[in-house]
């Protein structure tokens, strides 16, 4: 325990030196909390379960995001971090780490998470710009994964981050494995973003069909979302679908129509999961609330706990889903310039072992229902 009160103190104290005047933010209250052995039910932001109950202090007002500082990284042994088996999408440097311009987003997918709330908090493209440099010069950090919700909400910070980075002559690589919004897209930002190190962007698609983007409530203008995978493809950015399918009152044809959306576009890579209505979702809510008819509603509330999907289709099984996915697959990877551009990475042992288990996790063991 002393150990680790030490290294709480020691976290505490950097947080003040770095942060200044005391936050109502929950991380930095609860490090002081527990350096000083302070009760810790009134911590706005901070749950916690003591002698089997949640404990609350309340909701944290959102923390101004221009005004935090860049992580502490020097006290992070970096050189450990690095060596570790890479994140994301193949990076092209063992140099990597992943770093946040934003938080929150403002669209209402209904089977997302609202963890950093429904508004998008975005820092300014000069601090963005600032703290990627402080990480190339001080810690000789070679490529940034970004891990916004939706990196390009507003168009022309995003240039401006681009534009930043680019001036600054830095040799980086960059990838956006989740975070960008297809249909926000323009000629100019997808040449800025070449320019500046992009070289892996990911595109979430979720379904082609328009009934179930209006019940879902992306609303995503699919055509336009196809056109910005067009134009990464244009400028030799790699470019990531995701597709969701099992959504509730989908037919087999509409589970067909996605993948087939997904093979006959020009992505390179697919991931195909299987709709969850996890707790705390609108999805969950739409369907108790009936949003998808009475059966539905019924097999969700028979089976409550269960984690992965509930099936309310009889023209859809569960069995059927999976086999659906299992096919979907193998047809898109079975492509010549899918397979061929899936060995040319296997030019490092950890990305071999990263495509083995892939394969694994998506074709042979299939049966099990996961979400990637």
């Amino acid at each position: 325990m002393r150990t680790c009160h030490l290294c709480w103190k020691r976290l505490a104290a950097k947080w003040s030196v770095n942060c200044g005047e005391p936050t109502p933010s929950p991380i930095p209250s609860l490090l002081t909390g527990l350096e000083h052995d302070d009760p810790l039910d009134n911590i706005p932001g901070l749950w916690f379960k003591k002698d089997g109950e949640v404990h609350s202090g309340g909701y944290a007002e959102p923390v101004d995001i221009e005004s935090m500082p860049l992580p502490a990284f020097d006290i992070v042994d970096l050189e450990r971090y690095f060596a570790l088996d890479p994140p994301w999408h193949f990076p092209k440097s063992k140099r990597v780490v992943q770093f946040g311009t934003s938080r929150g987003c403002p669209f209402n997918c209904s089977y997302c998470h609202h963890i950093h709330g429904k508004k998008a908090r975005l820092m300014s493209a000069e601090k963005v710009v600032s703290q990627i440099e402080t990480l190339y010069n001080k810690h000789k950090v070679r490529e940034i994964i970004v891990i916004d919700d939706i990196f390009n909400v507003n168009l022309e910070r995003a240039k401006n981050i681009c534009k930043g980075l680019i001036e600054k002559n830095m040799k980086l690589s960059i990838q956006f494995p989740n975070g960008l919004r297809g249909d926000i897209f323009d000629d100019e930002l997808m040449r800025l973003l070449k320019k500046a190190g992009t070289h892996y962007i990911a595109v979430a698609i979720e379904t082609s069909s328009d009934r179930l983007q209006k019940l879902i409530r992306k609303n995503l203008k699919i055509e336009r979302a196809l056109q910005t995978v067009a134009t990464a493809k244009k400028y030799g950015i790699e470019v990531g679908g995701f597709f969701m399918i099992g959504f509730p009152s989908e037919t087999k044809e509409e589970v067909k129509k996605t993948i087939d959306l997904a093979i006959n576009n020009p992505f390179d890579i697919a991931f195909f999961s299987i709709v969850a209505p996890y707790e705390g979702t609108e999805l969950r809510r739409d369907i108790l609330n009936g949003h998808f008819g009475e059966e539905a509603r019924a097999a969700l509330k028979a089976n409550p706990d269960e984690e992965f999907p509930v099936f309310y289709n009889p023209d859809l099984t569960r069995e059927m889903l999976i086999k659906m996915r299992m096919f979907g697959y193998i047809r898109f990877y079975t492509k010549p310039a899918r397979t061929f551009n899936l060995i040319k990475k296997m030019y490092r042992l950890v990305y071999i072992k990263q495509i083995i288990r892939a394969i694994y996790r998506r074709l042979i063991f299939s049966k099990t229902v996961s979400v990637s």
